[in-house]
């Protein structure tokens, strides 16, 4: 979630564990909560443009957390599935959709793990 002052600019970023509400990680950056929140630094770890995953997972499940984030002028959309404990990150230009999913939409995504992250490369809408 973002953590905005009292003129509503996001200052910092909040990331608070499903299973343990009394675990809460913040940051000033997505990058940076997110890091703080695995425990190890994820900031370099985006795949290089020429490196082709090699396995595509697929998986559906309910929208829980959904936000948005500019990062060198490119949105990417962060969230979390009911039935997964990975925090999931797509790219706008993997659906024109993205703007429009919300908490309790049922999604089928196909994505791939690499350095710990889990990049969607499909979005859908069910």
């Amino acid at each position: 979630m973002s953590l905005k002052d009292e003129a509503g600019l996001v200052k910092m970023y909040a990331l608070v564990d499903a299973g343990n509400y009394q675990q809460v990680s913040i940051g000033t950056t997505v990058d940076n909560v997110v890091s703080t929140h695995l425990g190890k630094d994820i900031t370099n770890l985006q795949p290089e443009a020429d490196e082709e995953p090699t396995e595509f997972l697929n998986i559906t499940g309910k929208i829980m957390g959904i936000e948005s984030v500019v990062i060198d002028g490119n949105t990417h959309y962060y969230f979390l599935l009911d039935n997964s404990d990975k925090i999931f990150i797509a790219n706008i230009e993997v659906s024109e959709n993205l703007p429009f999913i919300k908490i309790d939409d049922e999604v089928s995504i196909e994505y791939y793990e690499k350095n710990n992250l889990n990049q969607v490369t499909k979005i859908e809408l069910k």
